[in-house]
């Protein structure tokens, strides 16, 4: 039946191409719609609270950057607050990128809760996408690809309804991507600022995936601008000057942080924890760890890289990238975005669609020699997978009235599993055990006062369930997480604590609660142990 709904699709359409001529107000229209869109989907399916590693390390960043500060200075008992990707020294914060933290600080500040800076990204998202089409594409087209990322990416994914990053760097990669179509197509000064910008992000937010993504774009641009002596002499200082900007700005971040300006958080934390690098894989030997927690967690991971593989050529090969495969087309395309690009052959005669194609290959292709792939690496090149669906949705519709329905058909099916998953949600936000860290602080926040709670895991503890997370100014937060380690060490972290109600909490058992922990030291005992007696001061 290829002509079922034909005049309401048919309205419909009139109705945004005549949209989609006045490019300016169709693009903030997206970016809204992406803002209030992620924003009515976290109040229906619940507002986020962390769960994983990452989402509690990009709140430490947020909380800093609201606070004011770049980092923080380590703690004196920091050994207790040793956690999954945090680093404890030469400073206190996040070893991840700091953009992700920024647009969650920039929600905490503007709006009281850091959840609103995934609404803000999911508006960032999906604008920087309908401007790269906008390059790229026929309005109309254009506007058909903001949709499709408004509603498969920016209202309702686990980058803009967890904590987890994702669409800031798949901004970057969208602003990259179209700035250098339009550098190309006009040569104009502004767009190298838009390229600037767009690098800017993706140094901030994910720099190896982010500088893969850029080379071809930057490789074409410069290969333009040689053959032109005069688009050097013009294009080339601003772009110079972009360059220098973002590469002084990586410099001064890891400068605060780290002390040495070539030296990023990430790599601290590396030589500090990490048994296993996605780019090189296992170390030579595991790092010491100072709690069995972080042991077990990354000694897992070391054995299970170091072993020899079970195969070896295309069986090898296959095995070792079937969850990277299926992570990422599960995430980016599904079935329903899978179908277009079987009609993208005659989008591809076109020369701009082949580099946006062989770039997405060779990005690809880097990505599947790293250790291990989630969906958010590949964010750096979300935008060009948006281009080839809807190129592909559009070279559809010219196959007549079935491909005419289905070109329709697909984007309302897309707007449909939208729904099924708002009202039915798939997203990780039911693991028991972060519910009930979440209630524990609310409860202890709420009934006013000051509190420590030591942290007793049991053997058969699983790391991922990590209950060891603190605020950025640890020394003044209402609620203050640290891990249990010797009887000595304890004391001392006590005593520098003594005008905090102590608590134990065993997470291992059945319901855990908060206890009075059992052995308070006597009453104005001095400090000592682990810390200087001023160190509180």
């Amino acid at each position: 039946m290829p002509a079922l709904g034909n005049k309401t699709f048919a309205c419909l359409e009139r109705r945004l191409a005549a949209l989609s001529r006045r490019r300016a107000p169709a693009i903030a229209l997206l970016a809204a719609a992406g803002f209030l869109g992620s924003l009515l989907a976290a109040l229906a399916a619940g507002l986020p609270y962390p769960i994983e590693h990452d989402e509690f390390s990009h709140l430490l960043a947020a909380d800093t950057f609201a606070s004011g500060r770049v980092t923080n200075p380590t703690h004196p008992f920091w050994a207790h607050f040793e956690t999954f990707h945090v680093i404890q020294r030469p400073s206190y914060t996040t070893k991840f990128p700091p953009a992700q933290g920024a647009i969650l600080a920039a929600g905490q500040v503007l709006f009281g809760t850091p959840a609103a800076g995934l609404w803000l990204s999911a508006a960032l998202l999906t604008g920087a996408v309908a401007w790269m089409l906008y390059g790229w594409l026929a309005p109309a087209w254009a506007l058909a690809g903001g949709a499709l990322t408004l509603l498969h990416f920016a209202i309702y994914s686990y980058w803009t309804q967890t904590f987890w990053s994702g669409a800031v760097p798949a901004a970057g990669g969208a602003l990259v991507f179209g700035a250098v179509r339009r550098i190309v197509d006009s040569a104009r000064a502004r767009d190298v600022l838009w390229f600037a910008a767009g690098l800017f992000l993706l140094a901030h937010s994910r720099p190896f995936e982010g500088m893969v993504a850029s080379l071809p774009p930057s490789a074409l641009l410069l290969g333009w601008m040689l053959r032109g002596r005069l688009r050097l002499v013009r294009l080339g200082i601003p772009l110079a000057a972009g360059a220098a900007a973002v590469l002084g700005s990586l410099a001064w971040y890891n400068q605060r942080v780290t002390g040495d300006p070539l030296r990023m958080p990430y790599q601290v934390y590396l030589s500090e924890y990490e048994a296993v690098s996605t780019l090189t894989g296992p170390a030579a030997e595991q790092p010491r760890y100072r709690n069995p927690e972080m042991a077990r967690y990354y000694g897992k991971r070391w054995n299970e890289t170091a072993k020899p593989a079970p195969h070896s050529g295309l069986a090898r090969f296959i095995e070792s990238n079937r969850s990277k495969i299926t992570n990422l087309w599960t995430f980016y395309l599904g079935p329903l975005l899978t179908l277009p690009l079987f009609f993208l052959g005659g989008a591809l005669r076109e020369r701009w669609m082949r580099f946006a194609f062989w770039a997405l290959v060779v990005v690809m292709a880097v990505l599947f020699q790293l250790v291990w792939v989630l969906a958010h690496y590949a964010a750096p090149v979300m935008a060009l997978v948006v281009l080839l669906v809807t190129a592909g949705l559009r070279e559809l519709r010219a196959r007549g009235a079935c491909g005419r329905f289905l070109s329709r058909g697909i984007p309302a099916a897309v707007a449909l599993a939208l729904l099924v998953r708002v009202a039915y949600p798939a997203l990780p936000r039911a693991h028991a055990w972060a519910q009930r860290r979440e209630a524990i602080r609310k409860q202890l926040e709420a009934g006013g006062g000051r509190h420590l709670i030591l942290v007793r895991y049991s053997p058969e503890h699983i790391p991922n369930q990590e209950w060891v997370y603190n605020r950025a100014d640890i020394d003044r937060a209402a609620v203050v997480w640290a891990r249990e380690l010797s009887a000595e060490s304890n004391a001392a972290l006590i005593r520098y604590f003594r005008d905090r109600q102590v608590w134990l909490i065993q997470p291992d058992t059945p319901g855990p609660r908060p206890h009075p922990y059992p052995s308070l030291p006597p009453h104005g005992s001095e400090s000592g142990g682990g810390a200087p007696s001023s160190a509180r001061d």
